[in-house]
């Protein structure tokens, strides 16, 4: 097979590039649908099935990519990209991955997807030309003009980056039982190690390594700076899956999953763990803090509910919109402090919602001038209540547009539930809305 479609070129490599797609596009498919599929006694006959599609991971990634690079191809190796990355995320989902696996995985990201991973998380520039995704828009990052990949392929490799970081971390609760692998080849040396606490300690520092690429993550920095940095990190990450539905709420449970792994293990204001790994969980924690995420979430919908109810009603995000809410309802009402009194300020503030620009206007305008004469200092004791007093009226505007949104949802999903016009029962929903609503009240 390798001679087949390591081709020198010619029609031949054309015909087999054809016939490699299809057959990628056969087996995405075939995944998708194996939980429907005929003919099939039990989950074991479809795990030995889907861990044979696994082992040919590794080879399809080799000879749909291993050309990359060269002019010719770059639009096929895009096709390819985005069909094998589909695959992989499909298997990720029907089949808990074992040890070997998930760290192989990471690898081939590294080694076929890893300008994908640390691409900035940027806004696509403004060209009117080109067609949303197109592969011949170019984009301007620090200076140079770089060939710009589909944010639907980052969109891909980073929630597969994730899928298989946080699998790793949660390792230890997987049931193995489910899953009985095939022998996966593979260059990664295990001997007499713990999966578990090794896929743990893997995980982190794959994930650590990421966030370092992308926002600072040194504990020696000022406290306000690492939090706006990871604030509008957290932003970012989240605009690249908004306008992607498939794949949405997929990223927000998966952000979710490390929660629950680790769930209250740091408090919020602990800034200095004793070791090397709990600093890396701390950091870790710290940028995918759920309730953060939340309220980031909220604030980019534009506190907007009726858009919350279109994802609950909708066939194709309703359930996992629902498992979303509920996992973070439940969230937020056991740490209902911490809800009240997240805020963002500073450069962000601006871009959160088009509800509280007029609000923050205020604030935005200040600035420093230039003066000719002596240097007027304000006491840093003003200083600090100026910002206090700022912070605060930004936390108690994101309250309140929070609450405002999920109270308005409550009240929609209820007058749909009564008319019989909701798509499924919603009660376990409501009944955690309504929790969410004594909690309002109480404070």
């Amino acid at each position: 097979m390798d001679e087949i479609f390591g081709g020198n070129g010619g029609e031949d490599d054309e015909r087999n590039a054809l016939f490699l797609g299809n057959f990628i596009q056969l087996l995405s498919s075939f995944v998708d649908q194996i939980s429907f599929a005929e003919g099939l006694d039990n989950s074991l006959d479809k795990n030995v099935i889907l861990s044979k599609i696994i082992n040919l991971v590794p080879k399809l990634l080799y000879w749909s990519l291993r050309k990359e690079g060269k002019c010719v191809n770059t639009c096929i190796s895009r096709y390819f990209s985005h069909k094998l990355l589909v695959l992989m995320i499909r298997l990720s989902l029907q089949i808990p991955l074992d040890f070997l696996v998930l760290v192989s995985w990471l690898q081939l990201l590294h080694s076929y997807f890893e300008d994908l991973l640390y691409q900035p998380l940027t806004d696509v520039m403004n060209q009117d030309d080109y067609l949303e995704d197109s592969p011949f828009m170019l984009s301007n990052f620090d200076g140079e003009v770089h060939s710009m990949h589909s944010r639907h392929l980052q969109r891909q490799a980073i929630f597969l980056f994730l899928r298989c970081s946080f699998s790793l971390i949660n390792l230890g609760k997987a049931t193995r039982k489910h899953y009985s692998s095939a022998t996966v080849k593979s260059s990664i040396d295990v001997d007499a190690i713990s999966e578990q606490s090794c896929g743990r300690e893997k995980g982190l520092l794959e994930i650590y390594a990421w966030l370092s690429g992308h926002v600072v993550v040194d504990k020696l920095v000022a406290h306000e700076m690492y939090r706006e940095k990871s604030i509008n990190f957290s932003f970012s990450l989240l605009k690249l899956y908004t306008h992607e539905d498939d794949i949405l709420f997929k990223f927000l449970l998966e952000l979710l999953s490390l929660q629950a792994c680790e769930e209250q293990k740091f408090h919020k204001e602990r800034l200095a763990p004793q070791d090397e790994m709990e600093d890396i969980l701390f950091h870790v924690s710290y940028i995918f803090n759920p309730i953060r995420l939340f309220h980031l979430f909220l604030a980019e919908l534009h506190y907007d509910h009726q858009v919350l109810l279109d994802y609950l009603i909708s066939k194709d995000t309703g359930i996992s919109c629902a498992e979303y809410l509920l996992r973070c309802l439940r969230i937020v009402c056991d740490s209902w402090q911490t809800f009240m009194e997240f805020s963002v300020y500073g450069k962000l503030s601006n871009q959160l919602s088009s509800k509280r620009r007029k609000i923050l206007s205020e604030s935005s305008n200040f600035k420093i001038e230039p003066s000719s004469g002596p240097v007027k200092t304000i006491p840093l004791s003003l200083e600090k209540k100026f910002n206090g007093n700022l912070e605060y009226r930004h936390m108690k505007q994101m309250y309140e547009l929070a609450k405002g949104c999920l109270l308005s949802l409550k009240k929609s999903v209820e007058n749909l539930h009564l008319k019989n016009l909701f798509p499924y029962n919603p009660e376990v929903l409501l009944k955690r809305l309504e929790r969410f609503q004594e909690l309002c009240f109480k404070h």
